[in-house]
């Protein structure tokens, strides 16, 4: 079978137009990769390292029981101690969440530089006296604090307390220890 010129010549145009197709399809599945390449790894990297932040802070921050952890006369007693960790320098404060039995809540952030204060809903550390107030202080790696938290209503009996590490992050981790608690012996006011 004999092609005329005028043949070949659109066989090899239609052969020439393949190859193109073919490099305009490859070239765009490659700038398409890139771009959403650009957006999806920076989105995960974030993702992937917000939700490890908290890793190895899920049981930093411990309830003591050196006698408190207990509730009287409108006043919680509660006794914190933290861990030890590579990452402490990443922890900011903890929080101190009071729950009774109606399930009602009250949330306390415990960061160096918040005031102590014997006022209703104020919260200082044990050592420290109402005449003697400063600066709270939350517990560093390795030490023991009691807290006082002075409740807005004597009769407001509490019943558990969880304790949650806040991040320098602003990142508050998942809840790292509570206790319940009971009523202080002798029914007496520690340090008061």
């Amino acid at each position: 079978m004999v092609l005329s010129q005028r043949s070949k010549n659109q066989l090899d145009k239609k052969g020439l137009s393949d190859i193109i197709s073919i490099l305009l399809t490859i070239t765009l599945t490659i700038v398409a990769v890139v771009i959403i390449s650009g957006i999806v790894i920076p989105f995960v990297k974030d993702s992937l390292y917000s939700s490890t932040e908290c890793i190895g802070f899920n049981e930093y921050a411990q309830f003591q029981d050196l006698g408190y952890n207990c509730y009287n006369s409108g006043k919680v007693y509660l006794t914190v101690k933290m861990g030890t960790n590579e990452k402490s320098d990443s922890v900011a404060g903890i929080k101190l969440v009071l729950l009774n039995s109606a399930g009602e809540s009250t949330v306390n952030e415990v960061k160096t530089g918040n005031s102590e204060s014997c006022g209703s809903g104020g919260l200082r550390m044990l050592d420290n006296n109402c005449t003697e107030l400063g600066q709270l202080n939350f517990t560093k790696s390795g030490e023991t604090i009691t807290y006082v938290y002075n409740s807005t209503n004597a009769g407001n009996v509490f019943s558990s307390a969880e304790v949650y590490i806040m991040l320098n992050s602003g990142r508050i981790c998942e809840r790292a220890d509570s206790v319940e608690l009971r009523a202080c012996a002798g029914g007496t006011n520690y340090n008061e």
